[in-house]
């Protein structure tokens, strides 16, 4: 009797160790499925803001080429109004040469 009651309490103690595991890889096993859901979810996110990043530098190299256009009409608009105050300041010395004869 003392031999079965033994093996029982063994075969009882056996069982809660068992229990005990299969909750553990329950518990892991959950665990896991979370962190691959937020390592997903971080993924997409890196693939949004690589996106938004591409979108961004796109952007950006039109706006350097408007700065570029832009610069580039300054100097011309600045050579121009060059020319003209060369001119002016030529008409101006004539008419004062003329009205000094």
């Amino acid at each position: 009797q003392l031999l079965l009651d033994a093996t029982a309490a063994s075969a009882k103690s056996a069982r809660a160790k068992a229990d005990a595991a299969q909750k553990s890889f329950d518990t892991a096993s959950a665990r896991a499925e979370t962190l691959t859901n937020k390592a997903d979810d971080l993924a997409r996110e890196a693939d949004q803001l690589r996106e938004r990043a591409r979108e961004f530098a796109n952007q950006l190299e039109i706006l350097e080429e408007q700065v570029s256009l832009v610069e580039a009409d300054l100097t011309s608009a600045d050579r121009l109004a060059n020319r003209r105050f060369a001119d002016y300041k030529d008409a101006k010395q004539k008419a004062n040469k003329k009205q000094r004869q």
